[in-house]
């Protein structure tokens, strides 16, 4: 009896272990994103760079290196910072540091669109951002709001600022939610900030069935055995 019993479970198992091996219950590793960039401006000096772990971005061991496009905006722009809202890439880019409306918000569809530079839209950003030696130096999206680094001298004390904005518009706009000084010193006076993350990670992983479901599989699996050894 207790061998008739153990043999629909014993399907409903194997069949739950086929589902784990093929991917429920994990997730795909999400590689990590670094834009580094030559001379600023200069046609092909801007590579994206792909890690596939934690380990391998410290080791600066690559799983990719490709150049973006040809020019970005023209030859004196720079990259101010890059992020994905789950939506859509977003990437800053600035003309001289601090001058009035030098920064452009581009946005990109996708992965590929970003490499080719094929933007969605490049739209001014205010036209002010903090005063005339003020850079941009980072930009993320925590799940909720948006968050942008910008930098007075680098390395000045109290130089850094921490600027939150509740919407994409609002960013563009410069209507920032918050601005606050980011302690008192970074590193010495030759340090500057070059990046901005967080651990929002809207894609990339693979939902996992819930024990519940799991559950209801395995009922349906064992009532279906029992209907097919009562007939």
């Amino acid at each position: 009896m207790i061998g008739i019993l153990a043999r629909p479970f014993r399907g409903v198992a194997l069949f739950c272990g086929a589902m784990l091996c093929l991917g429920w219950g994990s997730a795909n590793a999400t590689p990590f994103y670094m834009l580094t960039e030559g001379d600023p401006g200069t046609s092909g000096a801007a590579r994206l760079r792909t890690f596939d772990s934690l380990a391998d971005l410290m080791a600066l061991n690559q799983a990719s290196s490709t150049l973006i496009g040809s020019d970005i905006g023209g030859t004196a722009v720079s990259i101010g910072g890059l992020t994905y809202d789950g939506d859509r890439y977003l990437m800053i880019t600035e003309g001289d540091p601090g001058t009035s409306g030098n920064a452009w918000l581009r946005t990109f569809d996708t992965l590929a669109d970003l490499m080719a530079l094929n933007q969605a839209s490049a739209t001014l950003i205010g036209s002010d951002i903090g005063g005339s030696a003020v850079s941009i130096a980072g930009l993320a999206f925590d799940g909720d709001d948006y968050l942008m680094l910008t930098e007075g001298d680098p390395g000045t004390s109290g130089a850094a600022r921490l600027r939150t904005f509740d919407t994409l518009a609002d960013l563009m706009a410069l209507n920032q939610a918050s601005s606050t000084l980011i302690g008192s010193d970074i590193g010495g006076s030759a340090v500057s900030i070059r990046g901005l993350t967080t651990a929002f990670e809207p894609s990339g992983t693979i939902p996992e069935p819930a024990p519940v479901t799991l559950l209801i599989m395995g009922l349906i699996g064992l009532a279906f055995a029992r209907r097919k050894r009562s007939t």
